[in-house]
């Protein structure tokens, strides 16, 4: 993300049945020990915003597929 977000995030590219043909096995906020909520279906990949926010100008979030 280039700019802090303001409400979840959402990744169309990859829904279900989209690019990504594998499952998703987590997601992760790099630089951070927080538990990510997510939620991957039809209309894509939903991740919901950290509730300790960032003090960094750009977050990168890390997708792992099984």
């Amino acid at each position: 993300m280039l700019t802090k977000p303001t409400k979840d995030i959402i990744i169309k590219t990859l829904a279900t049945g989209g690019l990504l043909d594998q499952e998703i096995a987590n997601v992760s906020l790099m630089g951070s020990d927080e538990e990510i909520k997510w939620n991957r279906n039809a209309s894509g990949l939903t991740i919901q915003l950290p509730n300790t926010p960032q003090e960094t100008l750009v977050s990168g979030f890390r997708i792992i597929c099984n």
